[in-house]
């Protein structure tokens, strides 16, 4: 058995109804979080909308929890302004809380990932092995691939032995992504995703697959995240980590509001006889 799922908050835009006969199945680009130097991760989500939720006007701020797959060219996207190789990934929205307009909600927080997969290349020295998962999504309507390098931190719970485990055998991990790894074409230049980099929280050992050998498929060599959002989406990681975030607007506001009042005290003073 495989799983992926990922809890986090996200910026949302571009809802669409690719089926007028099917109005409650919805499609959204989501911009997630990596970290300041990185760009956000770009996925094609699918909700149904059961309860008719009606997006609002504004770029908003989500809490999600998706199931996900590597973004391929058999999902359909329906993006008039994306291309497939925008995304990084697709799946299916569980569900979703809408916190609030983007600017107002602080979306700076990493992606949380829960993977249930088949061990590879486990590397006890560095503390850094991969698994590799398969689950449904509707967009594909079928299992989809999705790969993970997981690193261990070098943290007080790991000082004495980083538990890695075997090739070929099972295992649960939560953990932050942290990175994305992509495939390089003939020219050099990034393809499709190879690896989410996750930096492990937990990890629960299941035991071993009969049969197989675990191992990832020879490919080309992987470079880490570059470029940026791509251009036709409204919102930008980059604009609004040069703006203030919404504490800092809120302590702003009521240092106004503090000294508006001190005015006021002063102008309302009777002078002394």
């Amino acid at each position: 058995m495989s799983l992926v799922t990922f809890n986090c908050l996200a910026v949302l835009e571009n809802p669409r109804v690719p089926d007028d006969k099917k109005p409650k199945s919805c499609i959204v680009d989501a911009q997630i979080f990596l970290n300041g130097s990185l760009p956000s991760l770009v996925a094609c989500l699918r909700w149904y909308n059961a309860e008719n939720f009606e997006f609002p006007d504004m770029i908003g701020t989500y809490s999600l929890w998706i199931q996900a797959a590597n973004m391929t060219e058999a999902v359909e996207h329906f993006s008039t302004s994306l291309k497939t190789k925008d995304y990084q990934f697709a799946g299916d929205i569980l569900d979703l809380i809408h916190l609030g307009p983007a600017e107002e909600i602080d979306p700076f927080h990493r992606a949380i990932v829960h993977v249930c997969g088949t061990v590879s290349k486990p590397n006890e020295n560095d503390g850094i092995f991969e698994i590799n998962a398969e689950q449904y999504i509707s967009a594909l309507k079928l299992p989809g691939a999705i790969r993970f390098k997981v690193v261990i931190p070098n943290i007080p719970r790991y000082s004495k032995k980083k538990p890695v485990p075997s090739a070929n055998s099972r295992a649960l991990i939560t953990g932050h992504i942290t990175d994305v790894e992509h495939l390089l074409d003939a020219e050099e230049k990034p393809r499709s995703v190879l690896h989410f980099v996750i930096e492990m929280n937990t990890v629960v050992f299941l035991g071993s697959v009969k049969g197989g050998t675990g191992e990832t498929p020879v490919m080309k060599p992987a470079f880490k995240t570059e470029g940026g959002t791509p251009s036709q989406l409204k919102f930008s990681f980059a604009k609004q980590l040069q703006t203030p975030s919404p504490a800092e607007r809120a302590n702003k506001k009521r240092k106004r509001e503090e000294s508006t009042q001190s005015d006021k005290g002063e102008g309302s003073s009777k002078p002394k006889d």
